[in-house]
């Protein structure tokens, strides 16, 4: 029986580090093979469990993921990137490191690579045997499925020696969800540690990797208002002129809604330099229009500082404006999301809608403080009065309205979640 325990125990350790392994291998092959990677001069190809000659054992050595880069058309790699994965439960010891080394050595030292990535912390000793034989050493913790990105430009983040050796072999520093450090650097994620190993040279990051934080209605809301107190509405209604007047005394951004976009895109952001940009088609369709403009702003207003060095630009199309926004990335459900919800709260603002509505509940002697969507006719008409004169007022379309009537409790309507609902679902 304990035999038995003994060897299953063991068999779950494998799982788990298998577990681990895969999922370095996994975003290393989107790193490298993701059709928005480009190469300059050379291919890498990246490898599991994959083995090479060791001269003192003279036999092979296997190890868990490498990288081979090749310099022309050559066909021997010219870098060995090796790189070993240690899901433990408690901090990577200096044997560890010590043998690591050792195998490097082995297989050709001059020109190979090695980094031991860790879902823990690293004894002290380990820590400075890594640092004294150039290894490169990285922490992943459990919650850094969006953090594996990579910027234009180079960002490393200086830390003294104290500090950078805390952040290894003391557990309570788990703040960052990634962190690495070679040669005296520290790095933020795996992807810049290889472009300066000269692993990669860069790669196009795409959405889906980028982590896109929760964004509340009450924040929104703070925002709006302050947009409010910059005289960019006349009256109730949202003056696009002015509002990107005041973005472009603002920000270094300029507007183009005449733009001659693809057809199927309605809109884009662009970062470099910063533009927004509004497909001409239409200009005779002022409710899209304006929804349009309001949503490229949300992207500009909630998402530039999490975008502005990942990607160039993000082409909004007609599946963009959905508020269901009905696909499996729910990193791109959730930029998309947030800004609808933002275009929304734009163009029709929390505190001049309650006064319309509060006035039309006072006309129609409407008292339970809110309307409720069902078969009976004479609610029907109630609910379409409403969402036409705030669909008139406002500029927006009747499905604008209609939604915004529900994520502020006014109108019940039990067929449809809110965007609040949908949000919370994708955050949880």
């Amino acid at each position: 029986m304990f035999i038995q325990q003994n060897i299953m125990e063991k068999y779950s350790s494998y799982e788990k580090g298998d577990s681990f392994e895969e999922r370095v291998f996994k975003i290393i092959n989107i790193i490298l093979e993701n059709d928005d990677f480009y190469v300059s001069g050379k291919k890498s190809k990246v490898f599991r469990k994959k083995g090479y000659y060791g001269r003192e054992r003279e036999s092979t050595i296997i190890f868990d993921i490498t990288i081979e880069t090749f310099i022309g058309n050559s066909d021997e790699y010219s870098l060995l990137t090796v790189i070993e994965c240690k899901n433990y439960k408690n901090p990577v010891p200096v044997g560890d490191i010590e043998e690591f080394k050792s195998n490097i050595n082995q297989v050709s030292a001059h020109n190979t690579k090695g980094i031991i990535v860790s879902n823990n912390t690293f004894q002290e000793g380990a820590y400075k045997s890594a640092r004294n034989t150039g290894l490169g050493l990285v922490r992943i913790m459990d919650n850094d499925e969006y953090e594996w990105i990579v910027r234009r430009k180079e960002k490393t983040t200086s830390y003294s020696q104290e500090e950078t050796k805390e952040k290894f072999i003391n557990q309570e520093n788990s703040a960052e969800n990634f962190i690495a450090e070679i040669n005296n650097k520290l790095f933020s994620n795996f992807a810049d540690l290889l472009i300066d190993l000269k692993a990669i040279d860069y790669y196009i990051h795409k959405e889906k990797f980028i982590r896109i934080p929760y964004v509340s209605d009450e924040k929104i809301d703070t925002i709006v208002s302050k947009l409010q107190s910059k005289n960019i509405y006349d009256g109730v209604v949202l003056n696009i002129e002015k509002l990107c007047s005041f973005l472009e005394s603002v920000y270094t951004i300029t507007f183009d809604i005449k733009a001659n976009l693809e057809n199927n895109v309605l809109g884009k952001i662009q970062f470099d330099p910063l533009r927004i940009e509004v497909n001409k088609s239409l200009e005779n369709d002022i409710g899209r229009k304006r929804f349009t403009i309001a949503h490229e702003v949300g992207h500009l207003l909630l998402h530039y500082k999490i975008l502005v060095d990942k990607i160039n630009e993000r082409k909004d199309i007609d599946l963009s404006f959905s508020f269901l926004y009905n696909i499996s990335d729910k990193n791109n459900k959730r930029l998309e999301l947030q800004a609808n919800n933002f275009a929304s709260h734009l163009l029709i603002p929390e505190n001049t809608l309650i006064t319309v509505v509060e006035k039309y509940f006072k006309d129609e002697r409407i008292h339970k403080g809110f309307l409720y969507w069902d078969n009976q006719p004479v609610n029907q008409r109630l609910i379409f009065t409403i969402l036409n004169q705030i669909s008139l007022t406002y500029q927006v379309s009747f499905e604008v309205s209609r939604i915004r009537m529900i994520s502020l409790g006014i109108l019940k309507d039990e067929r449809f979640k809110s965007v609040r609902d949908v949000l919370k679902e994708l955050y949880s």
